[in-house]
C-alpha cells in the first residue's frame, strides 16, 4: 500500500507490507493522529538505513511500538460498557471490572493490586467492600 505524504523526501517511495499494516491496525494509538504520522516517519528512517534504495518497504520490525499495549488490546479487546440507567452505576461497574481483572492478574494479592492501580491498600479494601467484591 503506497503512502502519499508531502513531507517525505522526494526520493522515497514507501510501501507497507500487510503485516506492517496489521501491526498498525492492532496498536491502540493512545495519542492522536500525529503519533501515527511520527511512527511511520521513524519507520521510514529505519527502513532507509537498512534497505538503502528509493523504494522502501515498511515491515513490522521497523516500527518501535509498545508491544504491551498491543497485547492488552488483543487479549482483552475493547471495553464494552454495561448499559445502565445512570452514570454512577456504570462507573461502579467499571471500577468493579478493573479491580477484579487487576486482582486476577496479581494472583489475588491485594497489596500488589493496590500498587498496580496506584491506590492506598486501605482505600482499595474499602472500595472493594463498597463495590461488593469483598
Amino acid at each position: 500500500m503506497p503512502i502519499p505524504f508531502r513531507s517525505w523526501p522526494a526520493r522515497w517511495q514507501l510501501t507497507l507490507t500487510s503485516a506492517a499494516l496489521s501491526t498498525l491496525e492492532q496498536y491502540p494509538w493512545p495519542g492522536n493522529v500525529r503519533e501515527l504520522e511520527h511512527a511511520i516517519y521513524r519507520a521510514a528512517i529505519v527502513a532507509c538505513a537498512t534497505q538503502n534504495h528509493t523504494e522502501l518497504e515498511l515491515l513490522p520490525t521497523h516500527f518501535n511500538l509498545n508491544v504491551e499495549l498491543m497485547a492488552e488490546r488483543i487479549n482483552d479487546g475493547p471495553y464494552e460498557p454495561v448499559l445502565a440507567t445512570d452514570l454512577a452505576t456504570m462507573t461502579q461497574q467499571f471500577q468493579r471490572d478493573v479491580i477484579q481483572k487487576t486482582l486476577e492478574d496479581c494472583d489475588r494479592n491485594w497489596a500488589a493490586t493496590a500498587r498496580k492501580l496506584s491506590l492506598d491498600s486501605g482505600n482499595l479494601h474499602r472500595l472493594a467492600k463498597r463495590l461488593g467484591i469483598k
